[in-house]
């Protein structure tokens, strides 16, 4: 029976790849097999141990645990017959047999069927990431996480995690027939819990709009979250976030309360600032190397009326743009409601000019002032009071191309911003991609943003505390004949702005994580002691490297080549007694 399943499975995966289509879930039916002796616990006792370790707090919780553990002791022949078949196969029939195992677990999730199949796998914002995957798998709920964990690591199939699908770097929340992705739109709990002004709960699957919806209709607040509703809520917090206003309460890392998580063992615990805290550290901008995410904990703000404008410049006032750029960012230090940011187009300068009015303040008056001798070529937005849902959707839905990102970093210099801008209107001459579009997003970090992340506990990144703008490179193209040439136009572009700002001598190292390239190294950037607690609790955590060996593709810590200086034997035995 082994056998035939082993030749069920190849025969499903080899047909849906000749097609260029999938197949249902094969239902096999398999009765008096029993899998071969081993040392090693079957799945079915391995999921079993996964339910019995899994603490439910809620009553809906514990009649959920209660039914996944008799559907497990049902199909215990069926999942330990199909585990034990995917011993003799290789990687792609192992991801089957763990989408077979899937659709058992959990009817409905594990997705194989036309249409939902291509809307799974489209639902990326960039379409260098639209890869396929022998399926897409999506839990409703943290135990169903843990569970697909189990299979995974049990077999050992390569995988992905997505929430959003905003990161544009392919193989990123992205996987290939050869793997799994898990797809964690569903966990899209939004609960606000002790009181009208207490923390807010949101599952990896909500996007920011809904978020700021949420919170604006019911509470009157806000979370620090993303600058485009379409954006993901796990990818932006692991990775840092960029907020509207930085200096007011720093990154949408630094705002993060608690994470649940499911380690790689299939374990669920709670990090935060009093359990498993060097992790909850960790995972303050050190991306997907420690765990998934099942609920965030966010604090909310009395943010409720925002003002803000978009304005289009001509090309032809770049010099005086620029310096009413330089000259916002520091009064942004001074006055920490301001929001800013640059976006520098083939067709002109997009300015976003936004400002936090808490409690019914109007806006300043003088916020902006280094802009109004400027006349800008279009009113994208004319002066506008809202929410943070409404700025967030401002710009209306984007359009899914071909997308790359590059950061870097640097002072605040006009002479830099000048050099950097006239390079990027000499690359655009000389682009050899017909259907490429270059941009860069001048994007204000300031000294203020890095105190007040560091008054909420800090993070992982070691941000220099300067004024500072992350230089967010990106390009758009829409044939495939112009991958080569789009992604060396930018990469050349990345380099030159790094360059010059070596040349000026205000470059920095750093590098902003949600806006890197798949070619830069980002945890290579953050200070050597913090590099060393990530490696640690990467160790202590995940012993098996499980994060490091079978995820596809991210900012991973196997990337690393850095060596970072060896810890006390005093720390790493905390951290196993924490881990423990």
């Amino acid at each position: 029976m082994l056998k035939h399943i082993f030749v069920a499975a190849t025969l499903w995966l080899s047909l849906a790849t000749a097609s260029g289509e999938r197949g249902s879930p094969l239902s096999l039916s398999v009765e008096e097999t029993r899998p071969p002796l081993s040392n090693q616990a079957s799945l079915s006792e391995e999921l079993q141990l996964v339910v019995s370790s899994f603490i439910a707090t809620e009553p809906e919780e514990k009649a959920l645990a209660h039914q996944f553990q008799n559907r497990i002791s049902n199909l215990s022949v069926t999942l330990d017959a199909l585990s034990s078949a995917s011993n003799v196969t290789g990687s792609p029939q192992k991801a089957v047999v763990a989408c077979i195992i899937s659709s058992y677990l959990f009817p409905g999730a594990a997705i194989t069927q036309e249409p939902e199949y291509t809307q799974e796998r489209e639902a990326h914002w960039s379409q260098t990431c639209w890869l396929p995957a022998a399926c897409f798998i999506r839990p409703k709920n943290t135990l169903e996480v843990a569970a697909t964990m189990k299979v995974i690591t049990h077999l050992g199939v390569r995988f992905a995690v997505r929430g959003g699908g905003h990161n544009a770097n392919s193989g990123f929340a992205s996987v290939g027939d050869n793997g799994v992705l898990i797809d964690m739109q569903d966990l899209n709990r939004l609960e606000v819990q002790g009181g009208a002004d207490g923390n807010l709960i949101t599952g990896p699957g909500n996007r920011w709009s809904r978020v700021y919806e949420y919170l604006s209709t019911n509470y009157g607040r806000a979370v620090v979250g993303g600058r485009t509703g379409e954006v993901g809520v796990p990818g932006f917090l692991l990775g840092g976030g960029m907020f509207f206003f930085p200096n007011m309460h720093g990154l949408g890392a630094d705002n993060v309360v608690n994470f649940k998580c499911v380690l790689a063992n299939s374990t669920v615990v709670n990090a935060n600032q009093t359990s498993h805290t060097e992790l909850f550290k960790s995972l303050k901008g050190g991306a997907a190397n420690f765990a998934i995410v099942t609920e965030f904990t966010l604090r909310t703000y009395p943010i409720r009326d925002v003002w803000y404008a978009i304005d289009f410049y001509a090309n032809a006032d770049y010099k005086a743009v620029l310096n009413a750029t330089i000259q916002t960012q520091l009064a942004m230090e001074k006055d920490p409601r301001i929001g800013f940011h640059a976006n520098v187009q083939p067709g002109g300068i997009l300015v976003g000019k936004v400002y936090a009015s808490v409690d019914g303040q109007a806006v300043n008056p003088s916020s902006f002032a280094a802009f109004d001798g400027i006349k800008p070529m279009t009113v994208l937005v004319p002066p506008t009071n809202g929410t943070l849902a409404d700025i967030a959707s401002s710009l209306g839905p984007i359009v899914a191309v071909r997308r790359e990102p590059h950061v870097v970093s640097y002072e605040l210099s006009l002479d830099l911003y000048t050099d950097v801008y006239e390079r990027y209107r000499s690359i655009l001459n000389s682009s050899s991609a017909p259907s490429a579009n270059l941009s860069y997003t001048i994007q204000p970090m300031g000294s203020a943003a890095v105190a007040a992340g560091k008054m909420q506990g800090g993070n992982i990144m070691g941000i220099p505390q300067v004024p500072q703008s992350w230089h967010a490179s990106l390009v758009e193209w829409s044939s495939l004949d112009d991958d080569q040439a789009a992604h060396d136009m930018l990469q050349t572009y990345g380099a030159d702005v790094k360059s010059l700002a070596e040349a000026r001598n205000v470059y920095l190292p750093y590098q902003f994580m949600n806006d890197a390239s798949y070619t830069q190294n980002p945890l290579e950037t953050y200070t050597a002691e913090n590099l060393a607690i990530m490696q640690d609790v990467s160790s202590a955590y995940d012993p098996a490297g499980i994060f490091q060996r079978l995820q596809n593709g991210g900012f991973l810590l196997r990337n690393v080549r850095r060596r970072t200086p060896a810890r006390s034997v005093h720390h790493k035995r905390f951290l196993h007694h924490k881990r423990h």
